[in-house]
């Protein structure tokens, strides 16, 4: 999954509503032709080849460890705050 950051970056969310009840509540996905030029791994596949849909069930696997990186890095990035903040407050006391 290591190499998956950036290409799920490229992923574009959008909000529709299903043609066959256009009144009906609004959803939220991917356009799953978008979602084959930028990871094809994700898209469901008819017998004829062609993309029919997302496999969102693979998708949430992925962007858990995304932000499990996330985290790790904030716990780094958080880490080297307080080192900077004593290091300054070494540096001038407050009064």
């Amino acid at each position: 999954m290591g190499s998956s950051t950036e290409r799920l970056f490229g992923l574009r969310p959008v909000t529709f509503r299903y043609k066959v009840h256009p009144e009906g509540p609004v959803h939220f996905g991917l356009i799953a032709e978008e979602v084959d030029e930028v990871m094809p791994e994700l898209v469901v596949r008819g017998k004829d080849g062609q993309t029919e849909t997302v496999a969102y069930q693979e998708l949430a696997p992925m962007l858990l460890n995304e932000v499990q990186k996330q985290r790790r890095e904030l716990q780094v990035l958080r880490a080297e705050l307080e080192a900077v903040r004593a290091a300054l407050n070494r540096l001038e006391p407050r009064p």
